[in-house]
């Protein structure tokens, strides 16, 4: 994404999310947690600004949204908030591994990047030809693309929208 002085767009979240955190690490802007309009999530998305790419990281150990996140020593914290439990007094700390960075969401095959051979291999997911990796894995969260908690054909079209909007 060109930086200027002028806003532009980048590749959209993956989920629909409102009042979570956001914090810098690394040269990746992290987005914690938050309200998807029926829910508390614990989700942790990873936005690459160099490659216009959305990642996912482990997922906070309390969902919640109105959270405080700030990073020191290579560490990110993620501090109070709330959820249908009240308010949270949660203090909660994530360091990325230095080597492995969070895989991509729509790479399937850990090429590092999603194209048309992500597509294929998501259909053979969903149609029973590739075995579908189990729910809750670091797997299913790269292949649920739209994290709606399910693979479906809404992965495909979201990803193919994502791809389409990369080639232009």
């Amino acid at each position: 994404m060109t930086v200027t002085n002028a806003w532009s767009s980048g590749t959209s979240m993956p989920v629909l999310s409102g009042c979570g955190a956001g914090a810098v690490l690394n040269g990746q802007f992290y987005v914690i947690g938050g309200y998807n309009g029926t829910v508390h999530i614990d989700s942790v998305h990873v936005y690459n600004p160099t490659t216009n790419v959305w990642s996912v990281a482990p997922s906070l150990l309390t969902p919640r949204a109105g959270l405080a996140a700030v990073v020191l020593d290579e560490t990110i914290y993620a501090i109070g908030g709330g959820n249908t439990g009240g308010l949270q007094t949660a203090n909660e700390a994530f360091t990325p591994p230095p080597s492995a960075p969070p895989g991509v969401i729509g790479d399937l095959n850990g090429d590092e990047k999603v194209n048309v051979l992500d597509v294929i291999r998501l259909v053979g997911m969903i149609i029973g030809r590739i075995a579908s990796p189990a729910p809750g894995s670091a797997d299913f969260a790269v292949a649920d693309v739209n994290g709606d908690e399910t693979i479906n054909i809404q992965d495909v079209v979201q990803m193919i929208t994502s791809i389409l909007r990369i080639e232009e």
